[in-house]
C-alpha cells in the first residue's frame, strides 16, 4: 500500500504536468523534427490484459475506486482511477521488464504517451524498513463475490487491521512484482498471501494523533480483452 501511494502520487503530478503539455502543444506548432523523435522513441510494445479488478478505497468519507488489468502471464499490470481532472481516458502500465511505469492517455482525441522510471526494488525496502509487519492467518474464511477468503490479522509498530486473500480467483498480480520481496526474506504468511488475490483489507494507522482507518474492497472482477498497442500512441516529452 505505501508503495502504491508513492507511485500514484507521482503519476498525478505527471499527469497534470503531461495534460498541461498537451494543451500547449496544440496551440503551437510541432516541427518535422520533434515528431521523428516522438515516433522512434516511443513505447512499440502492445500490452493485453485478461481480467479487470476493480478495489474501492473507502477513506475519510470519500470513495475511490482503482482498476487493475491483470494477465497471469505478464511481467506488467495496468492501473487507471479518477485523478480529478480532464483528461478523458488514462491507464498506467507498469512494466518490470522495462522498469517503466507507461501513461497512456487520449487527450482531445489525441492519443499520447509517457513514461517515468521506477524502482520497485527501493520502494519495497523503504517501505518495509519502515514498518516490521507480522501476518497471522485466523482460520477464519467468507464469501466474497462467490469466491471462499480466508482472512489474515496484519500487525505493524504503526498500524493494524485485516486482509481477505482468494486462492480461487484464477488471477493474481505479476509475480515479477514479489521478487523483491522474496529476495529480502519474507516469511511464510506473506508468500501464502502472494499467491492469491486480496478481496478486502481493513487498515487502522495508528501513528496519527487520531487513528486513521481505510478499507479496501473488491467490488468487481471479471474477465477483459483489453489490448494497448503502443505503436499507437506519440510520446508526450
Amino acid at each position: 500500500t505505501n508503495t502504491q501511494t508513492q507511485l500514484l502520487k507521482e503519476l498525478g503530478n505527471v499527469a497534470e504536468r503531461a495534460e498541461a503539455h498537451t494543451l500547449e502543444k496544440k496551440a503551437g506548432k510541432t516541427t518535422r523534427e520533434q515528431r521523428q523523435v516522438n515516433s522512434t522513441s516511443a513505447i512499440q510494445k502492445t500490452y493485453t490484459f485478461t481480467h479487470k479488478f476493480v478495489m474501492q478505497i473507502q477513506s475519510n468519507k470519500h470513495n475511490t475506486n482503482i482498476n487493475y488489468f491483470l494477465n497471469n502471464d505478464a511481467n506488467y499490470i495496468g492501473t487507471s482511477m479518477d485523478l480529478g481532472n480532464n483528461i478523458t481516458k488514462m491507464i498506467t502500465v507498469m512494466d518490470i521488464s522495462t522498469k517503466k511505469a507507461t501513461m497512456f492517455m487520449e487527450i482531445n482525441n489525441q492519443k499520447t504517451q509517457m513514461s517515468i522510471p521506477i524502482d520497485l526494488d527501493s520502494m519495497t525496502e523503504d517501505a518495509m524498513q519502515e514498518q516490521d509487519v507480522k501476518i497471522t492467518p485466523t482460520g477464519k474464511t467468507k464469501n466474497i463475490l462467490n469466491f471462499t477468503c480466508h482472512e489474515y490479522k496484519v500487525e505493524g509498530k504503526d498500524y493494524n487491521g485485516n486482509v481477505w486473500v482468494t486462492q480461487d480467483a484464477g488471477v493474481t498480480f505479476s509475480k515479477a512484482f514479489y521478487q523483491a520481496k522474496v529476495k529480502k526474506g519474507l516469511n511464510q504468511s506473506w508468500m501464502s498471501m502472494i499467491n492469491g488475490l486480496t478481496m478486502e483489507m481493513n487498515i487502522t494507522d495508528t501513528s496519527k494523533r487520531k487513528d486513521q482507518n481505510m478499507v479496501m474492497k473488491c467490488i468487481a472482477l471479471e474477465k477483459s480483452n483489453l489490448t494497448i498497442n503502443g505503436s499507437d500512441y506519440k510520446k508526450m516529452m
